[in-house]
């Protein structure tokens, strides 16, 4: 999850996770990122990762330790936006995530905005405006809990474009490597050979693109 500070990045991981992740009303209260498990209703366990809030303007002393935070960012399958629909210069500061992302070389990643905060919108007719101007994108109140089920679909569907499916040899001191791909993929076929281990899995790009040495010639 990504996103401007206090946009309510915090509040909508407790929500999804029930998970006590400190909330705070001021700058950098999530210092370092937190990642929980969650089970989406595929069954499938994905991580999610709050990470430190962005602002515009960055006092330089801090640009370093800011980025530090934001490696997460750079191995994640797909990208949260958490927006405030109730800022009132939501456009200036959705410009500055997507500064830091452009940055960051990640803006190729699927993304989803999500309009938080709804509850504190009264104009119905912003919000179906606000959700036209942004691509991929659902409103929701993390804090009441509304239009969560539509963002977990959401997760799901772009989760499942991003899946491919391919075969790897692995020696069979690796194990640790076969592991990896039981806690984040799915194993589709197994088979022990004499000094190695072939096997076909469904999993993200991007840990293909991590494991590619072992991938079947």
């Amino acid at each position: 999850m990504v996103g401007y500070t206090n946009a309510g990045k915090s509040t909508l991981l407790n929500t999804l996770t029930e998970a006590e992740v400190m909330v705070d009303d001021k700058l950098f209260s999530t210092l370092d990122p937190t990642t929980r498990k969650i089970t989406l209703p595929n069954h499938e366990t994905v991580l999610l990762t709050d990470t430190v809030g962005f602002i515009n303007k960055l006092p330089h002393g801090l640009i370093a330790s800011f980025y530090a935070t934001l490696k997460e960012v750079e191995e994640a399958d797909i990208l949260i936006n958490v927006l405030d629909a109730s800022h009132p210069k939501l456009g200036e500061v959705n410009k500055a995530t997507y500064s830091v992302l452009k940055e960051l070389k990640v803006t190729d990643k699927p993304i989803i905005n999500v309009l938080n905060k709804i509850d504190l919108v009264e104009n119905g007719y912003q919000i179906s405006r606000l959700k036209r101007s942004l691509d991929s994108s659902v409103t929701i109140s993390a804090l009441k809990g509304e239009g969560l089920d539509e963002l977990i679909e959401k997760i799901v569907e772009l989760l499942d474009e991003e899946r491919i499916t391919t075969e790897f040899v692995f020696p069979y001191e690796r194990s640790d490597l076969i592991s990896l791909l039981h806690s984040e993929g799915e194993i589709l076929n197994k088979e022990y050979l004499e000094d190695k281990t072939v096997l076909r899995a469904r999993i993200s790009r991007s840990l293909a693109g991590r494991l590619a040495k072992y991938e079947k010639k």
